[in-house]
């Protein structure tokens, strides 16, 4: 198997998710280590970044909503260098092999708006 590399990187509500190319080991770094901006504003994550149930998605929740049309992007690295080698980086659970940084990954959060749709028999409405 290859390095794991980020296949998608989808904006939903207040999540954020990162699907990798194969399933991944469960430990994973912390959620300052993701550098995520919508609009260009930094937000952050809120408690531990999680694997989905198939281990090829890291999930990250957000404080508030992002917007419809928002632009995010998110980088992934070291928060100041300090980190213990070895802890806490994102690698394939079959080989070991350590996920490279990324930097600048964007998607344009495409969340509608929610609608809401009247039916009636009556022909004209009071």
């Amino acid at each position: 198997m290859a390095i794991p590399t980020l296949i998608d990187l989808v904006v939903s509500g207040n999540s954020v998710a990162l699907r990798y190319s194969e399933a991944l080991s469960s430990t994973l770094p912390s959620v300052n280590r993701f550098i995520i901006k919508v609009n260009g504003k930094r937000v952050y994550a809120t408690g531990p970044a999680t694997l989905s149930a198939d281990r090829t998605t890291i999930l990250l929740k957000l404080a508030d909503p992002v917007a419809a049309g928002a632009n995010v992007t998110l980088a992934y690295g070291s928060v100041n260098g300090a980190e213990k080698p070895g802890f806490g980086d994102i690698r394939s659970l079959a080989t070991g092999q350590k996920v490279g940084f990324l930097r600048d990954s964007s998607v344009i959060n495409r969340t509608l708006a929610p609608t809401v749709a009247i039916s009636s028999s009556a022909s004209t409405l009071k």
